[in-house]
């Protein structure tokens, strides 16, 4: 276990979305995107409503911190957990996206969702 000084604190809210449901509803969109795209290209089904809305950049994202997120927290225990890691990803995403982008009016215009994303998680994670 992490020292008292070291550990992460987390456990904000913002509004109506806490831990539980952030992480349950990235889990979610995670499994939906990986399974439609699964259906599309293994097993020749055709795209569907659902499998489109979930079919972008964020969607594809989100999938990606989902895993990364619960493979660090079952390798580092209670020490730093699948939300922290969440966070810190898309925190990283946005950051990554800016910077390639150049932080202007229109970056921060095309990467809106990611960033609001970075905010509410990284607000979820490590606030109080």
């Amino acid at each position: 276990m992490a020292p008292k000084a070291l550990a992460v604190r987390g456990g904000a809210a913002v509004g109506p979305i806490d831990e539980a449901l952030a992480m349950n509803a990235a889990k979610t969109i995670a499994g939906v995107t990986i399974g439609a795209k699964a259906l599309e290209k293994f097993l020749g089904t055709k795209s569907t409503t659902l499998g489109d809305a979930v079919g972008g950049d964020e969607a594809t994202t989100n999938a990606v911190i989902t895993f990364a997120a619960y493979a660090t927290s079952t390798i580092s225990g209670d020490a730093f957990g699948a939300t922290e890691t969440a966070a810190a990803l898309w925190i990283t995403s946005a950051v990554l996206k800016l910077k390639d982008a150049g932080v202007d009016a229109d970056s921060i215009k095309d990467n809106a969702l990611n960033i609001a994303i970075a905010v509410v998680m990284g607000v979820i994670a490590f606030a109080e």
